[in-house]
């Protein structure tokens, strides 16, 4: 990534470096669709509470209570499980279009956290999203330039070509004279 800095260590004295790292783009042949990413350290007091999974499902219910009509109810799901990537063994991924609503364009809604491996730099927490219809920083302003199917194909093709780069030398250090 040009212009990009990674420290090679930890800046909080740690043992284990911890690094976040947040990126975020709108694809240029796709103007009204946004893609973030975001890796972090992994979770090692993860809980179920901390999973998608459960919290798809308290919003959920949440609706459900609220009004049994509920549009966000009428969310189609394309997906919605556990998904692998390379090595990322604890992925689960929810992959929607959310249905038309007064003034409001239906989204797709993409999203997918991997739990990742606690103390392990090359088995971090991942949380990746993807929605379409954005005009300015609004979901649904606009009708998606994707379908369905699209949408789908682009999300599989960007989420799988994801993965951590594990280094096969020793971080540099400014201090070495070779």
């Amino acid at each position: 990534m040009e212009y990009a800095f990674l420290a090679d260590k930890s800046m909080t004295g740690n043992k284990t470096p911890i690094e976040h790292v947040r990126i975020g783009f709108r694809l240029k042949e796709f103007p009204d669709t946004h893609l973030s990413i975001y890796i972090g350290p992994s979770n090692p007091h993860y809980s179920e509470g901390n999973s998608l999974e459960w919290q798809l499902a308290r919003l959920e219910e949440r609706q459900r209570a609220e009004d049994p009509n509920h549009p966000l109810l009428q969310t189609k799901y394309f997906r919605r499980g556990e998904r692998k990537i390379h090595q990322w063994l604890n992925g689960w991924e929810a992959v929607s279009r959310s249905p038309d609503r007064d003034g409001f364009h239906g989204t797709h809604e993409f999203v997918m956290h991997v739990r990742g491996v606690p103390k392990d730099v090359y088995k971090p927490y991942a949380n990746i999203q993807m929605q379409t219809g954005i005009k300015g920083n609004t979901a649904g302003a606009i009708k998606p330039t994707l379908t369905d199917e699209e949408a789908v194909a682009v999300w599989d093709r960007i989420t799988s070509s994801i993965r951590v780069r594990p280094t096969s030398s020793a971080p540099s250090n400014a201090n070495d004279k070779g």
